[in-house]
């Protein structure tokens, strides 16, 4: 087993419970950590073979584009849906931070982060 990890993806979203932050919006950070079996991939040197980063990359884009409320339900729904769409994947870690959150100058930012386990979560 391994870690594949893409780190630092940073894309605006509306999401959030007040009505300034549906409207203005905020940066967000989306850190994931997925755990696989990489050993196919290891010694065919295919990327078919293994989980593509674009591939996940467009899964948080689509995630970003629909405003939820709370960060938990939206690291839960990016967790679920990469379990969903890539079998190969055996638990991920979901990272999502609000970078400078309104009304809080007092921080750099907020965040949440989930497990999702094949063995643990249902789908």
């Amino acid at each position: 087993m391994a870690t594949i990890a893409i780190e630092g993806i940073q894309l605006k979203g509306y999401h959030g419970v007040y009505p300034v932050e549906r409207r203005e919006g905020h940066t967000f950070q989306i850190d994931i950590y997925l755990t696989t079996d990489i050993s196919k991939a290891a010694e065919t040197d295919n990327l078919e073979d293994t989980t593509d980063y674009s591939s996940v990359y467009s899964l948080v884009v689509e995630e970003m584009e629909e405003p939820v409320n709370l960060l938990e339900h939206l690291a839960s729904k990016i967790g679920s849906r990469i379990l969903i769409d890539f079998p190969q994947v055996d638990s991920c870690r979901i990272k999502v931070s609000k970078l400078q959150p309104l009304s809080m100058d007092f921080c750099y930012r907020t965040f949440i982060e989930v497990e999702k386990s094949r063995s643990t979560d249902s789908f």
